[in-house]
């Protein structure tokens, strides 16, 4: 949809008389100006945090601070062992 709308409208504006800077300047501002307006209508803002997903709990915060604290191998491991014990919890209960 996106490329869609940007193509078709792109394809409309105005690419005459290109004939100076001031013109071709003028031109790239208003394909900018189209870019922007396509893009920001498409996107929509979301926030992505740590605790975005359902299976995501305290003892998950814990460990990735610890790791975020420590950066050593072994909290990275811990970390990764209690998200997949935790998603591991979750999705067979859900089950």
């Amino acid at each position: 949809m996106f490329v869609n709308e940007l193509t078709n409208t792109l394809e409309n504006a105005k690419m005459t008389n290109i004939s100076s800077i001031k013109l071709l300047e003028n031109t790239v501002q208003e394909y900018l100006r189209i870019i922007n307006s396509i893009w920001y209508k498409f996107s929509k803002n979301v926030n992505i945090t740590k605790c975005s997903n359902i299976w995501w709990n305290n003892k998950c915060c814990v460990k990735l601070n610890t790791y975020h604290s420590s950066k050593s191998l072994e909290d990275w491991k811990t970390f990764k062992r209690v998200v997949k014990n935790t998603k591991y919890t979750l999705f067979d209960n859900k089950i």
